[in-house]
């Protein structure tokens, strides 16, 4: 089965050039993506309309910031220090 992808680096934060301008991706779906305007508005474009763009380009795509030190956990209580790490599971998923 050939299933269709996003592209990779098409994702919330990034910034894409299409249709003569750089603008940020604010949200994405399966079928549409959300680029800022430079005068602050939002527009959603098809995704396959931006793909197809004569000048699309993925020019920035965020880097995921690394996690604190463990270490800077072991300040706080054991219950405290429990929740956290649950949380960074689901976070992260």
């Amino acid at each position: 089965m050939n299933a269709m992808r996003r592209p990779t680096g098409i994702e919330v934060g990034a910034w894409v050039r299409f249709d003569g301008q750089v603008r940020a991706v604010t949200a994405v779906t399966t079928t549409t993506v959300t680029l800022a305007q430079t005068d602050g508005s939002a527009v959603a474009v098809e995704l396959a309309a931006l793909l197809q763009g004569e000048d699309f380009a993925v020019i920035d795509v965020p880097v995921r910031q690394p996690l604190p030190a463990a270490s800077l956990l072991e300040t706080f209580p054991k219950q405290v220090r429990e929740k956290a790490l649950w949380w960074e599971g689901h976070i992260l998923e």
